[in-house]
């Protein structure tokens, strides 16, 4: 029951992440149109800049856009007002802590996985693990020429 709670939390949070990074993405609009909250053409016309390296860039990684014309100073001009670059990047901040929230929920369950098979490997080297009256689950693991090698067996008494 703690595990599906815990995978359900870490969903839950993931998709939350992504929601909020859709509703900035949303709220900047698409960069080619000059009505939009963030506009290629509004930042050429201030800076003088050439937005081919912005516009290829949006065609390549959105997130790294995002990025840029979230926190980078020299990409503020593109900006309706100051106002709306806040508000995007309140939405953006809120999305990447949801994000790594999610990633690290995914980490701590699968490092329970992972002791959990170390612990279940230890319990069957220290004694045999009694599966049915009769049926043992027998287990042993050394190295060999530096690899590991892991050995099962069912054992059963008649």
């Amino acid at each position: 029951m703690a595990e599906a709670s815990a995978w359900g939390g870490w969903w839950l949070i993931r998709r939350d992440g992504h929601r909020l990074r859709d509703d900035a993405r949303s709220f900047a609009g698409p960069p080619v149109d000059s009505a939009s909250a963030w506009s290629f053409e509004r930042w050429a016309e201030a800076t003088g800049g050439d937005p081919a390296y912005l516009e290829a860039l949006y065609g390549a990684d959105r997130s790294a856009f995002d990025q840029a014309i979230g926190s980078d100073a020299r990409y503020a001009a593109g900006w309706k007002d100051i106002a709306a670059r806040e508000r995007f990047g309140d939405l953006k901040r809120r999305a990447d802590d949801r994000l790594g929230l999610s990633r690290g929920f995914e980490t701590g369950l699968w490092i329970n996985h992972v002791v959990g098979a170390l612990d279940a490997l230890r319990a069957a080297r220290v004694r045999r693990i009694r599966l049915y009256p009769g049926v043992d689950l027998k287990a042993d693991g050394t190295l060999r020429r530096g690899r590991p090698q892991l050995v099962f067996a069912l054992e059963r008494r008649f």
